[in-house]
């Protein structure tokens, strides 16, 4: 999976060099932004087959291709919205195996379907109802959020044929309650947040996240970093 960063320009880098034996990788390579002239990106998340992006409009982009460079000109893909309703993005993510998530303007919460290796950007994007985010986080099995009240969120029951999941669970913490404003889940399945109200922190390992039913167990061993 690439690794990724947006500038102030703003401008993406890519990390090159990034591997099993040097994980934190060798360099930053500039991404040629050629197609995307007068475009300002404001949110990108990689996954296995590709990048997804959200602009200072509320468009959603997809790139196809992954390296980096000045000299290297990919496809960024429009993922079509052609209805005046349709939801207008503001934050995006998106995990291996095909799990795309995204929050729109109004907090509501969507998760893309039709995601596969043949047809990677998608069909559609699908509501997902029960609760309001402000930041939404991809995994394997389903999606954790910030909820408007600042607590943290996992969605239950997302599987094959059923890429909304159920329903809604909050996740106990030790982050003050109502207090978090940021989270992002790892490939092995922990968890990290910040605290918007003491600025501080916190990592939690998560024993058995990636699974497709409701028996999903979360684990309470938190601690502040």
């Amino acid at each position: 999976m690439p690794n990724m960063s947006l500038a102030f320009d703003p401008q993406i880098f890519v990390r090159g060099g990034v591997s099993r034996e040097n994980v934190a990788g060798r360099m930053w390579e500039s991404l040629n932004m050629t197609q995307l002239s007068g475009i300002t990106l404001k949110r990108i998340s990689c996954s296995d087959s590709g990048v997804w992006a959200v602009d200072t409009t509320g468009r959603v982009w997809f790139r196809t291709g992954l390296s980096g460079g000045q000299d290297t000109v990919q496809a960024w893909l429009s993922v079509h919205q052609p209805a005046s309703d349709s939801p207008k993005f503001r934050d995006i993510t998106a995990a291996t195996g095909g799990s795309v998530w995204g929050v729109d303007t109004r907090n509501a919460v969507y998760v893309r379907t039709g995601v596969t290796s043949a047809l990677p950007v998608g069909v559609s994007w699908e509501h997902v109802p029960g609760i309001q985010c402000m930041h939404v986080c991809a995994d394997q099995c389903g999606a954790l959020g910030v909820s408007t009240s600042h607590h943290v969120v996992f969605r239950y029951g997302v599987g094959p044929g059923l890429p909304a999941g159920n329903y809604w669970r909050k996740i106990p913490g030790p982050p003050p309650d109502g207090s978090t404003s940021l989270l992002t889940v790892l490939q092995d399945g922990g968890l990290w947040c910040a605290s918007n109200r003491t600025g501080l922190l916190y990592r939690r390992r998560v024993k058995t996240l990636h699974s497709q039913d409701d028996t999903t167990q979360i684990d309470d061993e938190w601690e502040v970093l």
